[in-house]
């Protein structure tokens, strides 16, 4: 970047650019873009968002099946349901919003981002290990997880982005 566009960066720090598009401070570049990895960069933004939109909609609408497993809505609904009415909550960033979707809510890219996170991954495998969720919930946790590391990709972490896929192709095919 040229030093007259970093300045005019600093200002746009911490604000959307375009839909999708942010100004990362700490590599200098704008984020949202096709991203090649060792392909390099197009001046396409990259809609990374609806695969995680469509992911959690079907979660929503039909579960998933991954060999024997199967991923369940109902084991996050429980895991909000259960903490909600905790006065020190494992999971306060979750809230109804979250899982009650109407309309407008199945299209907030944030949402349909958070359930599939490490935060939530953590919280049911805390649930599961204190016997609040049934074990099988765990699958649920492990794609959340899976999931989490794939948008870490998409959001340029290229050094992780080869393993990270290796590792969600496994867990799809070990089950």
């Amino acid at each position: 970047m040229a030093p007259n566009d970093k300045i005019s960066a600093l200002l746009l720090h911490g604000i959307s650019i375009i839909p999708f598009l942010l100004y990362n401070p700490y590599q200098d570049l704008a984020e949202g873009f096709e991203d090649f990895v060792h392909f390099g960069r197009t001046n396409t933004a990259s809609n990374s968002a609806l695969v995680f939109m469509n992911i959690r909609n079907n979660l929503l609408s039909n579960g998933f099946r991954v060999g024997d497993a199967k991923i369940c809505w109902s084991y996050i609904s429980r895991l909000y349901k259960i903490d909600s009415k905790s006065p020190i909550r494992l999971c306060p960033e979750l809230i109804q919003r979250h899982i009650v979707l109407k309309n407008f809510s199945k299209l907030r890219v944030n949402l349909a981002v958070h359930i599939l996170s490490h935060s939530i991954a953590a919280d049911i495998t805390t649930m599961v290990n204190f016997s609040t969720l049934p074990p099988e919930a765990i699958s649920t946790a492990h794609f959340a997880e899976n999931f989490d590391q794939l948008f870490d990709c998409f959001k340029n972490k290229a050094h992780r982005s080869k393993q990270v896929i290796c590792q969600l192709r496994a867990f799809l095919i070990s089950k």
